[in-house]
């Protein structure tokens, strides 16, 4: 044991100055905070006006046709995401960050303006998928970079924290954007000739997604690619996939039942209580800043990392409570207490799994974190899928609210021998 600790620490002392230097420079991280802005606004920016959207080009009128195809077209990005993600972990394992990253931001940008184009509703599933294809690239090459370049695991919880928290930003800020774009379009008809006015929402997160593709062009390093800089303890340790795969579970836990939250909040607004988008539009900015508060919070200094383990079973049972009140929830200002509930927990689990997850794994980072971004986002898809499909088609009120439940409660199931299970891994970090 002795020989084994003077192994690590001869290790870290000597390659501390070598780490200090292969940190991502501030405006470096800037940058990939503003890049993970961008795909939070291009994902959330037009939830609120998705009904009206299915309404406008479908000619639908049924409530129950608008729900589902609301959920659909939520699912269609999220699922995209999940079938890239891994595969664009592996191509920044080869090219870079830099690269993959500038082929996310402008494919997202060219398949936004595609989408505001269509006047036919399929036409519309097809840019929304392509969409979330190209946006899968950036979460990875993201992670991957603060995962290869750092000091410390605090260091690296640190930053990780920061990429969750930018796209809860993007997230916060892109429904006010849709519901005012949309607003202001209506006011000035004249400003967008014979678009329609929800078409805006798309133009405006296509114009951002090319504005921050150039900024990464012109300042962003291409050599982030250095095996120099990787976080490499000098021992290769077990991977312990039982573990991994456990956490990943629970990522897709997480991610459908915020997914779902979304869309039957969307709908319960709209064909219950008769909001309009741009009240619908603050409860998801709410449910943003609920999340970035949580996640702000959580990974602080004033919390260990090792310590938010622990926080699993309680963010989870949270969400639970909050989604048994959206139905009883007969008003705007108890709509906005359940949305608390819900996107505090949400807030919470989703980071801390991510920092697990790179703390385990060792090799095949990209892979591994590609991964989580995949099974995140199929959660999402499937959340928004059955959640749409549920509200348009079940005659109780309280079965999709009951049935997301039920999922959020396997997901208790998973967590409670997870504080004990993590535990050697505190150990192995702190070496």
């Amino acid at each position: 044991m002795h020989e084994k600790d003077s192994l690590h620490s001869h290790y870290y002392l000597t390659h501390r100055e070598q780490h200090k230097s292969c940190e991502l420079k501030p405006l470096h991280v800037a940058l990939l905070l503003v890049t993970l802005v961008t795909t939070g606004i291009a994902y959330s920016i037009v939830l609120p006006v998705l009904p009206f959207l299915v309404e406008e080009i479908g000619g639908i009128r049924d409530s129950s046709l608008i729900a589902l195809h609301t959920g659909f077209l939520t699912a269609s990005y999220t699922l995209a995401i999940a079938l890239g993600a891994p595969l664009w972990g592996k191509l920044v394992d080869r090219i870079g960050s830099k690269k993959v990253i500038l082929i996310g931001l402008t494919g997202l940008g060219v398949t936004l303006v595609m989408f505001s184009l269509p006047e036919n509703l399929y036409l519309t599933y097809a840019g929304r998928f392509l969409s979330g294809l190209f946006d899968s690239a950036i979460p990875p090459a993201a992670m991957i970079a603060v995962s290869r370049y750092k000091a410390s695991d605090e260091w690296k919880a640190r930053r990780l924290s920061w990429i969750g928290l930018a796209s809860v930003i993007g997230a916060l800020i892109g429904p006010i954007f849709g519901g005012v774009a949309v607003r202001l379009a209506e006011r000035n008809p004249w400003a967008v000739g014979g678009q329609s006015v929800f078409d805006v929402p798309f133009l405006v997160a296509a114009a951002l997604a090319f504005v921050v593709a150039t900024l990464i062009l012109l300042i962003f390093p291409a050599n982030y690619t250095n095996d120099r800089c990787e976080a490499a303890s000098p021992e290769i340790s077990e991977e312990h996939p039982d573990i991994v795969l456990r956490l990943l579970m629970l990522a897709f836990i997480a991610a459908l039942a915020i997914s779902s939250f979304e869309v039957l909040l969307t709908m319960r607004a709209k064909a219950v209580l008769a909001l309009d988008s741009y009240r619908i539009g603050l409860m998801f900015s709410e449910c943003s800043l609920v999340m970035f508060l949580a996640q702000a919070i959580v990974f602080s200094p004033l919390v260990k990392p090792q310590v938010t383990r622990h926080l699993i079973v309680p963010a989870l049972l949270l969400m639970i409570a909050g989604m048994w009140l959206i139905p009883f929830g007969d008003g705007f200002l108890p709509m906005m207490i359940s949305v608390g509930m819900v996107a505090a927990g949400g807030g919470v689990v989703s980071p801390i799994l991510i920092y697990w997850i790179s703390l385990i794994v060792k090799r095949r980072q990209g892979e591994t974190l590609g991964r989580q971004v995949a099974a995140a986002s199929l959660g999402q898809a499937f959340g928004a899928a059955i959640s749409g499909l549920l509200f348009g088609y079940t005659t109780v009120a309280l079965m999709p609210f009951l049935i997301i439940s039920v999922l959020i409660g396997a997901g208790l199931a998973l967590s409670m021998r997870l504080p004990s299970q993590l535990a050697p891994f505190i150990q192995s970090a702190n070496r």
